[in-house]
């Protein structure tokens, strides 16, 4: 056992040794003799928040955050940057047609389209031309062309033939008694008070004769505004039969339209399918003319003219025209579409 006075010099020995551990602990890290500090003082740094593992949406899709999950850009819409919280849509004269798309496709020359957000784009409609790329507006025909449709360019009216307005979809004959023997003119020449006579569409000035033919001269030969063509009248015959009437097919102003003619019955010739005028026929959307003019309904074969008559396609139970194109939609018990879709064959 210790005495009482060693304990007593143990714990100064104690205090003292503490005291200057702290002073050395303090100084511990200044290098000069000014005091300067030579060692960083201690940093501490606020607590890092940790990513919740997400991340941006690539090009083509799109969130409302932008980061994943993401959704599919639709047909229409593109985006070509990473990150974005929506898809552009197609501008007009542009097209996406499929999903997840990074950018827009420009529509050909010939197809157009005037909306924003389209997935195809259409042809160009008859009397109108689509020159260039990326087309949203097509340019109507100036007069003396025409078009059918689907063109980069309007067709001149050829020779013997003329128009006078603006879009059309296709050329008048010049009118017995006038004659035009250059393309592309908007009007007709009147033959000469020397040679007065010509048969209506006449392509040359030698066409013009002295002696009459088988057609009155026309007064005039003008286009109306709605699209009209002038009118040609054959000489009377000396006969006892009915003078003969001239019937002219209208120019349809309409798109998707075609002057088709009509036939009815004859009863005294005993004819079925007498011709009696014409009428501008949808033949883009018509169930009995879909695709062109259509004479006689034929099984819904198509005609000289390309159209079908859907509606008399044999074993059809449903079908529509759509696009000048038969649909059939169904066929009667005991029958199935064909491999190309255009009949109904038996199911075996």
């Amino acid at each position: 056992m210790l005495p009482k006075g060693l304990y007593g010099i143990l714990s100064l020995m104690a205090l003292i040794i503490q005291s200057l551990g702290t002073e050395v602990g303090m100084s511990s890290g200044n290098g000069d003799k000014e005091g300067k500090t030579t060692d960083e003082p201690t940093k501490t740094f606020p607590d890092i928040q940790p990513r919740n593992g997400n991340s941006r949406c690539s090009p083509g899709t799109w969130s409302s955050k932008g980061t994943t999950p993401c959704n599919d850009c639709s047909p229409g819409s593109y985006s070509k940057e990473s990150g974005v919280t929506s898809c552009l849509l197609a501008r007009a004269g542009y097209y996406v047609p499929t999903p997840r798309a990074t950018t827009e496709t420009p529509c050909q020359s010939g197809t157009y389209s005037t909306s924003t957000g389209s997935t195809s784009c259409g042809s160009c409609p008859p009397g109108h031309m689509c020159p260039n790329n990326a087309l949203a507006n097509p340019q109507k025909c100036s007069p003396g062309r025409y078009s059918t449709g689907g063109l980069t360019e309007c067709t001149k009216c050829s020779a013997g033939t003329f128009n006078s307005i603006q879009g059309a979809t296709g050329c008048c004959p010049c009118a017995a008694g006038w004659y035009n023997d250059q393309p592309g003119n908007t009007n007709c020449q009147r033959c000469s008070n020397q040679y007065p006579y010509s048969g209506p569409g006449t392509g040359n000035r030698n066409g013009c004769s002295a002696n009459p033919g088988g057609w009155a001269i026309s007064p005039s030969c003008s286009q109306g505004s709605d699209g009209t063509c002038p009118g040609s009248s054959p000489f009377a015959s000396v006969s006892s039969k009915p003078k003969r009437h001239v019937i002219h097919a209208p120019l349809c102003r309409r798109t998707g339209q075609k002057a088709c003619p009509v036939y009815g019955f004859n009863w005294r010739g005993g004819k079925h399918h007498s011709f009696t005028s014409y009428e501008c026929v949808d033949i883009e959307n018509d169930l009995e003319s879909c695709g062109g003019c259509v004479q006689q309904s034929n099984d819904g074969e198509a005609s000289a003219d390309g159209g079908r008559d859907c509606s008399a396609i044999p074993n059809v139970s449903t079908v529509r025209c759509h696009k000048s194109e038969c649909v059939i939609d169904s066929c009667q018990a005991g029958f199935i579409r064909s491999a190309d879709g255009t009949h109904c064959v038996p199911d075996l």
